[in-house]
């Protein structure tokens, strides 16, 4: 239409240009694990009414029957409940990863995936900070609570590398200060905040519905990468081979190859079936592949003594005194080598036992 045909027309019938409303920050994912249920529970209560998405990841269970969306939904005036598949996102809401699943934010609708375990744990917190990372860049804040070990340092490092905001709470504030400890040393100075949990939720209540920083950058390909291996691309041993030669350490959960990532002042390890593994959850995740295997091996030497002491006896029954006395000899020699065993994992455990 020429702009002739609104001649003497009101100004109101013009047809209007709309532009997009820049986006706010309206995302909130948390991990928390030993200690977590009480952080989580000071800060959504100082969280209030806030108009933002709350995603919540704490380590529990794969069997157990998580009672937690009840628990944390008497701290807090947000729809608190279990994350469902493909369930539409909304604000006002508190999402909390099931039993045994993954929690993935995928635009604006949850994904919940049963793959690999990371840092030892399904769900995991990694994944859901990776994925909100991907999906809603500079929209999310995330935070790392109370806790052991180091899940939740990387996908807190993804959050701000997207272009999100990072906290952790205080450990001095923590039952357990592992976690944060090992997210703050990850992140070094791009860390913008260590507060109690309480202070926590009040900082991300101000910060809700602010601006959110236009991110003209691509995500990093390879935090996309570890999230299309997470749902089930490209995880294979190719595409791991791309990303440098495996390191001469093993899988402790597959036996694969692991092969090591540098993330900022982060070192990480990762093998092509999915599992992956900060440093110290690998080294616990070793020691207890060692233990196992230890056990087993005094297992099969004290069978394999009490069948030689069997045959032992049926030897010395039948008069052939020579085959008894040799079977007897090996029972007794495997029989020490299992105690020796024992005294050096029973050692391990309780050091302080002479």
């Amino acid at each position: 239409m020429s702009p002739s045909a609104y001649a003497g027309a009101e100004i109101a019938a013009w047809p209007t240009v709309s532009t997009p409303l820049p986006e706010k920050r309206d995302t909130i994912v948390l991990g928390a694990s030993a200690g977590g249920i009480e952080a989580l529970q000071r800060l959504l209560h100082a969280l209030g009414k806030a108009d933002a998405s709350v995603f919540v990841v704490l380590h529990i269970p794969a069997d157990g029957n998580s009672g937690l969306a009840s628990v944390l939904a008497r701290a807090t005036p947000l729809v608190t409940a279990l994350a469902r598949d493909d369930e539409a996102i909304l604000p006002g809401r508190v999402y909390i990863a099931p039993p045994d699943r993954h929690l993935i934010i995928d635009g604006d609708q949850i994904r919940l995936w049963r793959s690999a375990r990371e840092n030892r744990s399904r769900p995991a917190i990694d994944p859901l900070f990776r994925s909100a990372a991907v999906a809603r860049r500079s929209r999310v804040m995330g935070a790392i609570l109370s806790g052991l070990l180091d899940d939740g340092a990387a996908g807190l490092i993804a959050v701000r590398r997207c272009g999100g905001l990072v906290f952790i709470q205080s450990p001095e504030d923590a039952q357990e200060p592992e976690m944060p400890e090992r997210a703050r040393e990850g992140l070094a100075s791009d860390l913008d905040g260590s507060l109690t949990a309480d202070q926590l939720g009040a900082r991300l209540a101000e910060l809700v519905g602010t601006p959110a920083p236009a991110v003209v950058s691509p995500v990093p390909p390879d935090i996309k990468l570890e999230l299309d291996m997470l749902i089930g691309g490209n995880s294979s041993i190719e595409v791991m081979s791309s990303q440098g030669p495996p390191l001469p350490l093993s899988c402790p959960e597959c036996g694969g190859p692991l092969w090591g990532i540098i993330d900022g002042q982060l070192r990480r390890f990762r093998c092509h079936t999915g599992h992956a593994y900060g440093t110290e959850t690998l080294l616990v995740a070793q020691g207890q592949a060692i233990e196992q295997a230890l056990w087993a091996a005094i297992k099969g030497l004290e069978q394999r003594s009490q069948m030689l002491r069997n045959m032992a006896r049926e030897e010395r029954a039948g008069r052939r005194p020579t085959s008894s006395d040799s079977f007897k000899e090996e029972a007794r020699r495997l029989g020490h080598h299992a105690q020796t065993l024992r005294d050096v994992l029973v050692a391990s455990i309780h050091p302080s036992v002479p």
